[in-house]
């Protein structure tokens, strides 16, 4: 004969197997589904490449680039203040638009809201994005961020 405490026990685990679906979440029952849970999410990936859908990772990867760059294109302010095509206590705002190629480099570089107005400045931020290296793409990207520049 079963004791009153071996039966209270059983009975909880029966009921919490049965309050949690019963079923493990890798073959397919019960519970919230995550990536890694099967191979459905990795069909996914793969569908959206297929498309040219490019994911939301490249995309913080592609800005990340920029951000880390941003110190290195700053010294084009410095080098367009030397030139004495800005002055020293200017704000500096360039956007620079680019297609970055499947292959992970930016082409038919242009910049616009650029003030103060410098060509020395355009061109050596021109140059720095030109060397930058992104992420590999599905496809070709056009892609625009803006750099902002404090006075010296």
């Amino acid at each position: 004969m079963i004791g009153l405490t071996t039966r209270a026990a059983l009975l909880v685990g029966l009921l919490a197997a049965v309050g949690c679906g019963g079923a493990d979440k890798r073959s397919g029952g019960g519970g919230a589904r995550e990536p890694g849970d099967d191979a459905s999410w990795q069909d996914t990936a793969k569908d959206e490449e297929e498309v040219g859908m490019i994911s939301s990772e490249k995309m913080d990867s592609i800005k990340a680039t920029f951000d880390r760059k941003a110190r290195t294109v700053s010294r084009c302010l410095v080098e367009a203040i030397e030139a004495g095509e800005i002055g020293k206590d200017e704000r500096a705002v360039i956007t620079v638009t680019a297609t970055i190629s499947p292959a992970g480099r930016a082409s038919g570089i242009e910049v616009s809201d650029e003030h103060p107005t410098s060509k020395a400045f355009a061109d050596c931020v021109i140059g720095y994005v030109e060397k930058m290296e992104f992420t590999k793409l599905p496809r070709a990207l056009d892609y625009s961020y803006t750099y902002a520049f404090d006075a010296l």
